[in-house]
């Protein structure tokens, strides 16, 4: 696999790992309080929404790297 290819593959993967801590966060209201010290509950949907959104984003492109080393023009 192509360097550039495997560098979009790392960020799918912090940008999926993102997504779980704050789906997590968001799941446990206790840890919501006692770590981060929020008071009231907060949901973190769209910024999970836009961490998944990103991970498949540059998967796919990785994928188009790979396959035709179409990625440079996107």
């Amino acid at each position: 696999m192509s360097d550039e290819a495997e560098l979009y593959l790392q960020r799918a993967e912090n940008e999926l790992v993102a997504a779980q801590m704050l789906f997590e966060v968001y799941s446990n209201p206790a840890l919501q309080k006692e770590q981060f010290k929020l008071e009231k509950g907060f949901t973190f949907y769209s910024t999970v929404i836009g961490h998944s959104y990103y991970s498949i984003f540059y998967s796919a492109k990785a994928i188009l790297i790979k396959m035709s080393g179409f990625g440079k023009a996107l």
